[in-house]
């Protein structure tokens, strides 16, 4: 019976840390392809985090700037990563936009304990912001992957 009693607060304890971790995140929890996904406000700015049921050794994470998450990132977040996204009214790499990815940084490594180095996505436009927050910031840059990334606002259609 001693050892049933022990087994049982093992597993209270436990689940309280799953939850307490689950519940670290600010803003309001939400489902991505079935993994939690937070969402919450960075200075006026719509942020959101996609947690891994576990995350990878290191914990780390990309910043993605120009597409909505897609197979990739869902890949990423199966193998540990958690992958944030930043709501941006200014798709070309402005100084508000990288000021809003730094407030997005702070809130992941600085708060939330993930890598103090990030991996960026970029997509399209998303290239400019992720360019320019990595020329301000290389000591918490890990890696870059882009898809057809726009480096030049001049040649976004419309703008140039």
């Amino acid at each position: 019976m001693k050892y049933a009693f022990g087994s049982l607060v093992s597993l209270i304890v436990l689940c309280m840390a799953a939850l307490a971790a689950d519940d670290a995140w600010p803003g309001v929890r939400g489902n991505w392809r079935g993994f939690s996904a937070y969402t919450f406000d960075t200075g006026g700015h719509q942020a959101r985090v996609i947690a891994p049921e576990k995350s990878a050794e290191g914990k780390p994470w990309v910043l993605l700037a120009g597409a909505e998450p897609g197979d990739v990132e869902e890949a990423l977040v199966r193998d540990g990563y958690h992958v944030a996204t930043v709501e941006l009214p200014d798709p070309f790499g402005s100084p508000g936009a990288v000021e809003a990815w730094n407030a997005v940084y702070a809130v992941c490594a600085a708060e939330k304990g993930l890598a103090e180095k990030a991996v960026l996505g970029a997509y399209g436009h998303g290239g400019l912001i992720a360019h320019n927050w990595a020329v301000e910031n290389r000591p918490h840059v890990a890696a870059v992957y882009a898809l057809d990334p726009v480096f030049d606002f001049r040649s976004w259609p419309g703008v140039g």
